[in-house]
């Protein structure tokens, strides 16, 4: 279940990018380049804690946490994902 939120969360950062003609696996510059950066490195996680708060307190040390180490795994993940050429990108 955690993992199909986590999924269907990342959506609306896809739409909002395709209504913006911005095209799959591509970036926007300046300001709405760093918005959407910051979107798609933490959208997995609301749609995580919706679901994880449940049954567990979203403390917001324990949000915090799971920012960070989103924040960090997240372009690493990007980055092997391209190097094995499952991306188009390595961001």
């Amino acid at each position: 279940m955690l993992g199909a939120v986590a999924e269907l969360s990342e959506l609306p950062n896809s739409f909002v990018k395709r209504r913006l003609d911005i095209e799959p696996g591509d970036t926007a510059s300046g300001l709405r380049g760093i918005v959407f950066y910051l979107w798609d490195q933490l959208d997995v996680l609301l749609g995580f804690w919706l679901v994880l708060a449940l049954v567990l307190p979203a403390t917001p040390l324990r949000i915090a946490l799971s920012m960070a180490i989103v924040g960090a795994i997240h372009p690493l993940l990007t980055l092997v994902g391209y190097l094995l050429g499952m991306r188009p990108t390595a961001r």
